[in-house]
């Protein structure tokens, strides 16, 4: 891995920026009645911006988008690619782009490993980090493991996209898991890269700056020896916090502690998960932004077709059942709500709305959850 270690250090007590708008616009596809949606069915954007949610509008998403999804726009908001694991598409729902490789059709959409980011020192270029599971023994792709990681680069020019680099392969030396997690360097501009190793005692992490990147094994203290396919890597907002929750076999997450200057990760706290988590708490969780909070969407085993929003407090270690009927929870791109779909299934046609706690740092009743606040306008996915 390539150090840097006179110059970035006098950059190293730099704040994250969150005054770029690359993360602001959120995509869901369609959701069609052949997928077990009644009307209204359609896609949509929801667009944020720093106060809270600007705006949510119909789209042409005409394929499923979930889990393995990834959008960018550029530094003032504008959307401009978007990825569901097989195809890119354009600001308009245009199919630019297929990425089927081999058995790659064959995967469901939503394994949870794309990340957009834009190139450091290139305003116009930004960058796809891809990786797809073969399901192992037919288990579903989000359990299955990584076994091949590629990346683009396309390069922006008047709204026309040139793609750089399309699908250059990236080797690992043993088969990866989870989700692909990035925060920006301590200088601001450049980025840090985790992905956690299946079954080894280590995370592969890259640097990418203005000379590219290179993903190097960093090897953890914690035995991951029985580590399954599934599970999230995390980082808190302000990037101190970088935490690896594992699913499947066992149940646990690793709270660290991480230098956004040198790149260390250290003081692993665990979390035994076993309790709070079941067989169907694999869909997408997130952080609450200083990272002391974890969101997550359960189904309710005793319950038929019910399904729970659920917080865990990494400092407490207390769980609490927050609502029912949401779907998984994400922190929005102003780091400042928790939000979460809300279907009411009794009610024929449905009324997709999203729900928001105010206050995602704070524990219990103090987290300000306020159900169904705004309409989703179409049934989407």
């Amino acid at each position: 891995m390539k150090y840097f270690v006179i110059f970035l250090v006098l950059f190293c007590l730099s704040s994250l920026s969150f005054g770029q708008r690359q993360a602001d616009n959120w995509i869901w596809g369609l959701c069609s009645p052949e997928n077990g949606c009644p009307e209204p069915f359609g896609s949509g954007i929801m667009k944020f911006n720093d106060i809270g949610l600007e705006s949510i509008t119909s789209s042409n998403f005409q394929y499923r988008i979930n889990k393995g999804s990834a959008s960018i726009s550029d530094s003032t908001g504008n959307l401009l690619l978007v990825f569901n694991g097989k195809y890119l598409f354009d600001s308009s729902g245009e199919i630019i782009d297929s990425f089927y490789t081999g058995d790659f059709s064959e995967m469901s959409v939503g394994f949870k490993n794309s990340l957009f980011l834009n190139k450091p020192g290139s305003a116009n270029n930004y960058c796809l980090f891809n990786s797809f599971a073969k399901p192992l023994n037919g288990e579903d792709s989000i359990s299955a493991f990584d076994t091949s990681f590629y990346y683009s680069e396309f390069r922006i020019n008047n709204l026309d996209i040139e793609t750089q680099i399309r699908k250059q392969f990236i080797p690992l030396d043993s088969s990866g898991s989870g989700t692909i997690a990035a925060i920006r360097h301590g200088n601001g501009r450049d980025w840090w890269i985790i992905k956690s190793s299946i079954y080894q005692d280590k995370f592969y992490q890259a640097l990418l700056d203005t000379y590219g990147f290179e993903f190097n094994a960093v090897y953890t203290p914690v035995s991951h020896a029985y580590q399954p396919g599934g599970g999230w890597n995390l980082f808190s907002s302000d990037g101190l916090k970088f935490i690896n929750i594992i699913t499947g076999n066992f149940n646990k997450a690793y709270v660290y502690d991480f230098n956004r200057c040198t790149g260390v990760i250290t003081n692993p706290i665990e979390h035994d998960l076993n309790p709070y988590f079941n067989s169907d708490a694999v869909n997408a969780c997130c952080l609450s932004p200083d990272g002391s909070k974890l969101y997550f969407r359960r189904s309710n085993m005793e319950a038929f077709l019910t399904i729970e929003l659920c917080q865990y407090d990494f400092e407490t270690s207390f769980f609490n059942v927050i609502a029912e009927g949401h779907s998984a929870p994400s922190l929005t791109p102003n780091n400042k709500w928790v939000v979460a779909p809300y279907v009411d299934i009794s009610v024929n046609p449905y009324n997709p709305q999203l729900s928001i706690v105010y206050q995602p740092n704070e524990a219990n009743e103090n987290i300000n959850f306020v159900p169904q606040v705004f309409n989703l306008i179409n049934y989407g996915f």
